[in-house]
Protein backbone atom coordinates (compact mmCIF):
# COMPACT_ATOMS: atom_id res chain seq x y z
CA UNK A 1 0.00 0.00 0.00
CA UNK A 2 1.53 3.45 -1.07
CA UNK A 3 1.19 5.61 1.95
CA UNK A 4 3.40 8.74 -0.19
CA UNK A 5 0.76 10.77 -2.10
CA UNK A 6 3.03 10.67 -5.81
CA UNK A 7 1.55 12.27 -8.90
CA UNK A 8 2.69 11.66 -12.73
CA UNK A 9 3.13 15.70 -12.89
CA UNK A 10 4.90 16.57 -9.72
CA UNK A 11 8.29 16.10 -8.72
CA UNK A 12 9.28 15.04 -5.25
CA UNK A 13 12.30 16.17 -4.06
CA UNK A 14 13.33 14.99 -0.39
CA UNK A 15 16.53 16.14 0.89
CA UNK A 16 18.88 16.95 3.66
CA UNK A 17 20.00 21.29 3.88
CA UNK A 18 22.89 19.76 5.68
CA UNK A 19 24.32 17.79 2.52
CA UNK A 20 26.51 19.38 -0.32
CA UNK A 21 24.42 17.43 -2.92
CA UNK A 22 20.98 17.90 -1.73
CA UNK A 23 21.92 21.57 -1.91
CA UNK A 24 23.52 21.27 -5.44
CA UNK A 25 21.25 19.46 -7.04
CA UNK A 26 18.03 21.35 -5.61
CA UNK A 27 18.07 23.85 -8.28
CA UNK A 28 17.65 20.99 -10.85
CA UNK A 29 14.83 20.43 -9.44
CA UNK A 30 13.53 23.84 -9.15
CA UNK A 31 13.99 24.49 -12.77
CA UNK A 32 11.70 21.88 -14.09
CA UNK A 33 8.58 22.58 -15.36
CA UNK A 34 7.00 20.06 -13.37
CA UNK A 35 5.19 21.18 -9.93
CA UNK A 36 7.42 20.47 -6.93
CA UNK A 37 7.05 19.48 -3.73
CA UNK A 38 10.23 20.28 -1.61
CA UNK A 39 11.56 18.23 1.45
CA UNK A 40 13.49 19.62 3.36
CA UNK A 41 14.54 16.97 6.12
CA UNK A 42 15.97 19.07 8.34
CA UNK A 43 12.97 21.55 9.90
CA UNK A 44 10.55 19.10 8.34
CA UNK A 45 11.20 15.12 8.03
CA UNK A 46 9.17 12.83 7.35
CA UNK A 47 7.73 9.80 8.86
CA UNK A 48 9.43 6.18 9.83
CA UNK A 49 6.36 4.88 7.48
CA UNK A 50 7.31 6.86 4.58
CA UNK A 51 10.75 6.30 5.03
CA UNK A 52 10.31 2.20 5.04
CA UNK A 53 7.81 2.91 1.50
CA UNK A 54 10.88 4.77 0.04
CA UNK A 55 13.26 1.99 0.64
CA UNK A 56 11.56 -0.46 -0.65
CA UNK A 57 10.27 1.12 -3.73
CA UNK A 58 14.51 2.06 -3.93
CA UNK A 59 14.86 -1.66 -3.13
CA UNK A 60 18.09 -0.78 -0.75
CA UNK A 61 19.03 -1.15 2.61
CA UNK A 62 18.79 1.75 5.33
CA UNK A 63 22.67 1.70 4.98
CA UNK A 64 22.62 2.33 1.31
CA UNK A 65 20.72 5.65 1.89
CA UNK A 66 22.72 7.02 4.12
CA UNK A 67 26.56 8.81 3.88
CA UNK A 68 29.31 6.36 3.76
CA UNK A 69 31.85 8.80 4.66
CA UNK A 70 30.06 10.16 8.05
CA UNK A 71 31.56 8.85 11.05
CA UNK A 72 28.40 7.34 12.71
CA UNK A 73 27.55 5.26 9.54
CA UNK A 74 31.20 3.74 9.45
CA UNK A 75 30.77 2.79 12.95
CA UNK A 76 27.37 1.49 12.35
CA UNK A 77 28.12 -0.26 9.07
CA UNK A 78 30.97 -2.57 10.93
CA UNK A 79 28.02 -3.95 13.60
CA UNK A 80 24.96 -3.76 10.87
CA UNK A 81 23.26 -5.15 13.74
CA UNK A 82 20.28 -2.98 13.68
CA UNK A 83 16.55 -3.98 13.59
CA UNK A 84 14.57 -1.48 11.17
CA UNK A 85 13.08 0.28 14.01
CA UNK A 86 16.72 1.15 15.15
CA UNK A 87 17.43 2.57 11.17
CA UNK A 88 14.23 4.58 11.50
CA UNK A 89 15.13 5.86 14.92
CA UNK A 90 18.84 6.73 13.49
CA UNK A 91 17.14 8.70 10.57
CA UNK A 92 15.02 10.32 12.25
CA UNK A 93 17.48 11.78 14.57
CA UNK A 94 19.79 12.31 12.14
CA UNK A 95 18.57 13.54 8.90
CA UNK A 96 21.76 14.74 7.86
CA UNK A 97 22.79 11.27 6.94
CA UNK A 98 20.83 11.40 4.06
CA UNK A 99 23.41 12.71 1.59
CA UNK A 100 21.85 12.03 -1.47
CA UNK A 101 18.40 13.67 -2.50
CA UNK A 102 15.18 11.22 -3.19
CA UNK A 103 13.40 12.19 -6.78
CA UNK A 104 9.86 11.11 -7.06
CA UNK A 105 7.38 11.41 -9.62
CA UNK A 106 4.45 9.12 -9.91
CA UNK A 107 5.85 5.17 -9.70
CA UNK A 108 9.90 6.28 -10.41
CA UNK A 109 11.82 6.53 -7.88
CA UNK A 110 15.46 7.28 -7.49
CA UNK A 111 18.28 8.52 -4.99
CA UNK A 112 20.20 10.78 -6.75
CA UNK A 113 24.27 10.81 -7.20
CA UNK A 114 24.07 13.83 -9.98
CA UNK A 115 22.00 15.61 -12.20
CA UNK A 116 21.37 13.15 -15.04
CA UNK A 117 19.43 10.88 -12.74
CA UNK A 118 16.69 13.89 -13.05
CA UNK A 119 16.63 12.49 -17.09
CA UNK A 120 14.57 9.57 -15.84
CA UNK A 121 11.42 12.06 -15.07
CA UNK A 122 11.92 15.04 -17.07
CA UNK A 123 13.19 13.14 -19.90
CA UNK A 124 15.98 14.28 -22.80
CA UNK A 125 15.68 18.44 -23.95
CA UNK A 126 18.31 18.19 -26.44
CA UNK A 127 20.71 19.81 -24.70
CA UNK A 128 22.26 16.47 -23.44
CA UNK A 129 22.47 14.75 -26.55
CA UNK A 130 25.85 13.54 -28.08
CA UNK A 131 26.45 16.24 -30.76
CA UNK A 132 29.66 14.51 -32.44
CA UNK A 133 29.85 14.20 -36.21
CA UNK A 134 29.29 10.43 -35.95
CA UNK A 135 26.82 10.74 -33.82
CA UNK A 136 25.09 13.12 -36.12
CA UNK A 137 25.50 10.85 -38.92
CA UNK A 138 24.16 7.95 -37.55
CA UNK A 139 21.21 9.55 -35.74
CA UNK A 140 17.38 9.60 -37.27
CA UNK A 141 16.74 13.27 -37.72
CA UNK A 142 17.56 16.29 -39.48
CA UNK A 143 21.13 17.81 -38.93
CA UNK A 144 20.27 21.62 -38.45
CA UNK A 145 24.33 22.25 -37.74
CA UNK A 146 24.44 22.81 -41.66
CA UNK A 147 27.94 22.45 -42.65
CA UNK A 148 30.28 23.74 -39.52
CA UNK A 149 33.06 21.96 -38.33
CA UNK A 150 33.11 20.34 -35.13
Amino acid sequence: MNLLATDDNQLIYIYSDQSEMGKRLLPYARSSKKSLREISLIPYGISQTIWTEIRERLGVSYLDMLDPTHELVREISDSEALEEHDWLKLIDKNPELIYRPIIIMGSKIVQADDRFDFDVFLGADGANMDKDPESIKMADHKDTTGHEKF
